[in-house]
């Protein structure tokens, strides 16, 4: 039997989707919800409890004709069409309703990237392509207490945290958020939220550190955002006291350089 305090990773086999706007919610000034549709959206799409880092590759239409140019899968792997550069960003899976075949993914809107500059544009009715997953991740849920951070980008994760996250556990967040970028976050009995202001993302790191004790093992950490922010908090985590096995850092995104990040593409 699987313990409640291992983290647990499964494969899923490799897909390919042409999906189409439902509709979409305009979350802060920064941020739109993309609630996404069709016939190609298997019912047995995984979304587990805890599965909150789950991510999917997006293809975004070609920006200079509009058209949606999807690659095929065969057997070395993914492959685009003849002469045809394709946009492929990832994101992270927010919701799915395998009852209505309905799939949410939260978008950054931003000028300096194909996937953000669709999403400032897109409308119901536009189609968007939708890759994987290649495989989930299930986190942990026997701890006592879980110390959560993330930038815009990994915001969607950290909402399903405290969606799924146990009732009895405490909860602290640390969000960065540019101005005008708060907004209420899903509810929790035990959450303490502390945002932090945009131009002070280096503060997230210093905020985990001062939250997350060597020696305290029982409590999870689980952070997502901007490389060199993240970047430094994981290296202390590995060679601090703390647990190797309780914590997950990820980087989303680096500043400076499309489509990049230590472990994915550019996410949100």
């Amino acid at each position: 039997m699987t313990s409640t305090l291992e983290v647990t990773r499964h494969a899923y086999p490799p897909k390919v989707r042409t999906l189409t706007v439902a509709r979409t919610e305009t979350l802060s000034p920064t941020m739109r919800r993309f609630v996404l549709t069709g016939d190609e959206l298997e019912p047995e799409f995984p979304f587990p409890r805890l599965t909150t880092a789950t991510h999917v590759k997006v293809v975004v239409p070609q920006e200079t004709t509009g058209v949606l140019e999807m690659p095929t899968l065969g057997p070395l792997g993914l492959a685009a069409p003849d002469g045809v550069e394709l946009a492929i960003r990832d994101y992270t899976v927010r919701r799915f309703d395998s009852d209505a075949r309905l799939l949410t993914l939260d978008f950054v809107l931003h000028e300096h990237g194909p996937a953000g500059r669709w999403a400032i544009g897109a409308s119901d009715g536009d189609e968007l392509g939708v890759l994987g997953p290649r495989g989930y991740t299930i986190y942990p849920a026997g701890f006592d207490r879980y110390v959560l951070g993330a930038d815009e980008t990994g915001l969607p994760a950290l909402e399903r945290w405290l969606e799924e996250a146990p009732a009895e556990a405490h909860i602290d967040a640390f969000v960065v958020a540019p101005e005008g970028g708060q907004r209420a976050l899903p509810e929790h009995p035990n959450l303490t939220v502390q945002w932090i202001d945009g131009s002070g993302a280096g503060e997230l790191a210093r905020a985990l550190v001062d939250a997350t004790p060597g020696g305290d093992v029982r409590t999870y950490l689980w952070a997502a955002g901007e490389s060199g922010i993240v970047g430094p908090l994981r290296q202390h985590l590995r060679t601090s006291e703390f647990t190797q096995t309780h914590f997950e850092v990820s980087g989303y995104w680096r500043a400076g350089r499309a489509g990049s990040g230590d472990h994915h593409e550019a996410r949100s």
